[in-house]
């Protein structure tokens, strides 16, 4: 019996022990014996099942094998001469450039590039300590001249092969108008050997302006092998399946192979598809968790063990897991790759003062709800403990003709409903589920236990104080869908709330006792941008009509994104004051970064100085909660763990567990058009993001001008977005001081401090607490949204 790892096994064994001599017989005698050794583990070992179809024919993957003998490897230190010698007649390309008459096309620097700075790549380069690297699709070399840079500060002598066309794609002059295209040649070759030469970095990066295919199999007939591959050209199926093959045969034993775009939508997710297929053909588990893919070759005796910033796959031998990663927080990195998005130059994000919709109609908007209400009333969640209070969930359509739908979760108060106040909630991301982190990790009535099978209550539930609803926005997030897909890439801060409005305006009609409540808006993260929209949107609608549609009150934002400018610059002063980053990186940040509204795309200076913060500040600290534990192991447990009220850091896991079961979605209503993907925390369908204004500041004055109550609260050890940004925001409103900052104290305890303003606006710090404020201190949480609600201020001490 061969087994997928035998067979990835030997497949290893075979190519290795071929470079070094072995006679076929021993070599085939080997194999046997190994085969069935681990066939026999195999057989006795309880290994879980993947519900994988089928892989391809072997026809299917034979179109992709090398044409020619790869022979022996050239030593690392003659990898860059082999290549001049090959393909540039033994002299550097790099002499005597740029000639004059190409000089005129070409900018200084113009590094560009989608991801090229993550954590992943410091990650790999650190486990790996590469000699040689291969780039696979380089664009304008932004991520090799990256890696060149960490490989100098590691002390590391390493190459780096650059592998690309440099032709570009069909859209490029329109994406990149800088970029000049002189009788059809988009000159990419050249500002690339310009980027590279402008960083001193001739001696670390060459390249091969070849198709990949092509310089792939040479590379194999030359000898040309390397520790670290990265693979990140064609994006469609054909190109990705083709470069991922060919790749993997010139990876030596130990090394590591990634790639990007994952989750893209582009060429029909061509890449997940190849990957997802390699995977299956190699006998390999893929475990994903954003953009960046990435696979372990490796020998019987290493171990390997990294950390990559969005996917894994997988190799197991025997019952050890070799290629291993920490959860991280998924709202982290929706959070970072926006911020990453807004601040490269040629970003289409519209980053504009927020508008309200103009053209919803709502006699034509709101539908018929007769019957709704009692058929989502949820009678017990699988694995609930007995409660006193009515629950429901259920589907209310916010674009017919789209096809849009949101799912909602509503907790009725456990005293008192009839009088007590509506409050909505909404996470942030953008593109994270306020079912997920809300409901069941922070504020809603139950949490789930570590068995992933049963759930246990929250004591300090706001249910306590109000009746409270949750929904996950947009379309694509969690179970909320679309029935045309084009719509997750068309995804944004206006159309979202838009959608949010109507589905209160339907969800009102649908529980119609609630259409005359006073009604709060709650929410955290980017919900500092949703929160404000909605009640904007809200209020210049009842103008609109002359009358009150939604008898809004007031809002609650929690570490809040409220300002890019203060938000980005709070967050690296706080790396500073509590020693995440050291005093000359935090110099460089300041001397080199503008993070303006209107600054121009980024200097590498400012790149390299932040990505040094970042991987000081995140890689082995939870960012969201920089005192509080990782996740390390997403095992369940046969029991659930005796729980205590501060959150488990492996919830989120859980959670995606429990959410996915067939039993539970029954049970809640949900997924009932049965969708082509998993339930996951935060969004892997929506890709882009149209608007995000730089500031909300404007909206703010608003309510304070229209009576409404305004509340920001910061959970103080939050580093993401931590209450030195929301300081450094509100100090841009320039407002006078009621109340000076005092301690505020719950049951005699110390609950953070406060500050009052004129206008109605209070600022609020949790003092322990990380990003997710009820999760780290539900008490002190249940305590703030009370007083929230009744409009009494945080008493110190002494009142």
């Amino acid at each position: 019996m061969i087994t997928p790892f035998s067979a990835t096994v030997t497949g290893w064994i075979t190519s290795t022990f071929h470079h070094r001599g072995f006679a076929k017989p021993a070599l085939y005698f080997l194999f046997i014996l190994l085969s069935y050794y681990l066939g026999y583990l195999s057989a006795n070992v309880n290994n879980p099942s993947y519900d994988h179809p089928p892989p391809p024919r072997t026809a299917d993957t034979d179109h992709y094998k090398f044409q020619t003998r790869c022979v022996d490897p050239v030593p690392p230190q003659h990898v860059r001469q082999t290549i001049i010698d090959r393909v540039f007649n033994g002299s550097s390309p790099y002499q005597h450039f740029p000639q004059a008459h190409i000089k005129p096309f070409l900018r200084h620097q113009r590094i560009k590039g989608w991801g090229s700075t993550g954590l992943v790549f410091r990650n790999l380069i650190q486990k790996v300590e590469p000699r040689t690297i291969i780039e696979i699709g380089t664009f304008l070399g932004a991520s090799a001249i990256h890696m060149a840079e960490l490989t100098r500060q590691l002390g590391l002598q390493t190459q780096i092969v650059c592998i690309d066309d440099f032709r570009g794609w069909p859209g490029l002059p329109k994406r990149f108008q800088d970029i000049k295209m002189v009788n059809g040649d988009t000159m990419l070759l050249y500002q690339f050997m310009q980027n590279v030469v402008s960083v001193n970095g001739t001696e670390n990066i060459i390249f091969l302006p070849f198709s990949t295919g092509s310089t792939l199999e040479k590379l194999c007939e030359w000898g040309v092998f390397a520790d670290l591959i990265e693979v990140d050209a064609g994006h469609d199926f054909h190109s990705a399946w083709s470069d991922i093959n060919r790749a993997y045969k010139l990876l030596k034993p130990g090394g590591i192979l990634f790639g990007h775009d994952y989750f893209t939508v582009a060429d029909n997710r061509g890449v997940r598809r190849a990957v997802n297929m390699f995977a299956r053909v190699k006998g390999l588990r893929v475990k994903a968790d954003g953009q960046h893919w990435g696979e372990c070759k490796i020998d019987l005796t290493t171990h390997v063990t990294y950390n990559l910033w969005d996917l894994i796959i997988s190799l197991t031998f025997f019952s050890s897991s070799l290629c291993l990663t920490h959860a991280h927080n998924k709202q982290t990195q929706a959070l970072d790759n926006l911020y990453r998005t807004k601040r490269s130059g040629d970003s289409a994000i519209d980053t504009s003062n927020f508008k309200p919709p103009q053209d919803v109609k709502t006699d034509r908007v709101v539908l018929s709800q007769e019957g709704h209400k009692e058929k989502d009333k949820i009678e017990r969640w699988p694995g609930q403990p007995m409660v006193n209070f009515d629950q429901y969930g259920g589907y209310v359509t916010v674009n017919e003709s789209g096809g849009r739908a949101f799912y909602y979760y509503f907790v009725e108060a456990e005293e008192s409903k009839e009088s007590l106040p509506l409050l909505l909630w909404l996470n942030g991301g953008p593109g994270c589920s306020s079912l997920s982190y809300g409901a069941m990790q922070e504020l809603g009535p139950f949490r789930v236990n570590s068995d992933g099978k049963t759930l246990y209550r929250n004591k300090f539930a706001w249910n306590h104080a109000a009746n409270v609803l949750f929904v996950e926005s947009p379309a694509g997030v969690g179970f909320s869908y679309s029935n045309i897909s084009s719509y997750y890439n068309e995804c944004g801060d206006e159309s979202t709330a838009e959608d949010n409005y109507v589905f209160l305006l339907n969800w009102l009609e649908r529980f119609s006792e609630y259409k005359d409540r006073d009604f709060y808006i709650s929410g955290e993260s980017y919900a500092g941008h949703y929160v404000p929209q909605l009640a904007h949107t809200i209020l210049h609608y009842n103008k609109m009509a002359n009358k009150t549609l939604i008898n809004l009150k007031g809002i609650l934002i929690g570490n809040a994104v409220i300002n890019d400018e203060t938000d980005e610059l709070g967050m690296y002063d706080y790396f500073q004051t509590h020693a995440l980053i050291s005093d000359e990186t935090s110099d460089q940040i300041h001397k080199h970064c503008d993070f303006s509204a209107n600054a121009t795309e980024e200097t590498y200076e400012c790149k390299k100085a932040m990505d040094v913060a970042d991987h000081d500040s995140s890689d082995h600290i939870n960012i969201y909660n920089i005192y509080a534990p990782l996740c390390l192991s997403q095992d369940l447990t046969s029991n659930p763990k005796r729980m205590s009220d501060v959150i488990d850091p492996c919830s989120e896991y859980y959670t995606h567990v429990y959410m996915n079961r067939e039993d539970v979605q029954d049970a809640i209503h949900a997924n009932v058009t049965k969708l082509d993907h998993d339930w996951e925390p935060c969004s892997d369908i929506i890709r882009q993001w149209g608007d995000s204004p730089s500031t909300i500041i404007p909206l703010l004055k608003e309510f304070m001008e229209n009576n409404l109550r305004v509340w920001v609260f910061s959970g103080d050890t939050d580093g993401r977005v931590p209450v030195t940004s929301t300081k450094y925001s509100l100090n841009l409103m320039n407002l006078p001081v009621k109340t000076s900052w005092h301690p505020w104290l719950y049951q005699g305890e110390m609950g953070g401090f406060a500050q009052v303003y004129e206008g109605d606006l209070t600022f609020a710090t949790v003092l322990g607490a990380g990003h997710q404020v009820p999760s780290y201190k539900p008490k002190n949480a249940l305590a703030l949204v009370t007083h929230f609600l009744t409009g009494e201020p945080l008493d110190g001490p002494g009142n």
